[in-house]
């Protein structure tokens, strides 16, 4: 129902700010991996730690395109998952966790929760108790998922209202 998904964007929008549900395609020329980077290119100098199993690294050839992504799956076989680093609307940088947030049109069951999951190579991580009508989704196999489709496809379901990457911000004074 459009008039539902207006209303639900316009009180996340109002709850969160206007940028936060509107991320850009991969842009930043970067990838998030989670563990496994291989140690030549841990100790580069472009490297950036943003904890101690997550770094951000420049993608091959400067762009963070489905194709890139695939190549630094490829290349680094030990990292737990890769995904792009992503820019809302302002060009800040968004950088994913391995999460994706899915709000439903209605409030589902847990059984439909897990149905919805499972269909789609996902499992629940966790249920929103604030707002039941969402859930926090992470692939199981996360190396296989480039999350940005994913969102896509997932709002392209009829039962969907919004999904989202859960990502961490830099913020600055």
């Amino acid at each position: 129902d459009v008039c539902a998904r207006e209303a639900a964007m316009a009180l996340l929008r109002q709850m969160f700010g206007d940028s936060v549900n509107r991320m850009k395609p991969p842009g930043a020329g970067r990838f998030v991996i989670k563990s496994g980077l291989r140690e030549s290119v841990e100790d580069a100098s472009e490297v950036e730690r943003l904890s101690d199993d997550v770094v951000v690294i420049p993608a091959p050839g400067g762009r963070a395109t489905k194709e890139t992504w695939q190549q630094m799956v490829n290349e680094h076989g030990e990292a737990a998952w890769i995904q792009p680093v992503i820019t809302d609307d302002l060009g800040h940088e968004r950088f994913p966790t391995g999460e994706l947030t899915v709000r439903f049109d209605k409030r589902p069951s847990d059984e439909g929760v897990q149905a919805f999951a499972r269909d789609r190579g996902l499992r629940v991580e966790r249920r929103n108790t604030y707002q039941p009508e969402q859930v926090v989704l992470v692939p199981e196999r996360p190396r296989d998922v480039y999350l940005p489709e994913l969102c896509e496809e997932l709002e392209r379901e009829p039962e969907v209202a919004r999904a989202w990457l859960n990502t961490l911000s830099r913020y600055t004074r």
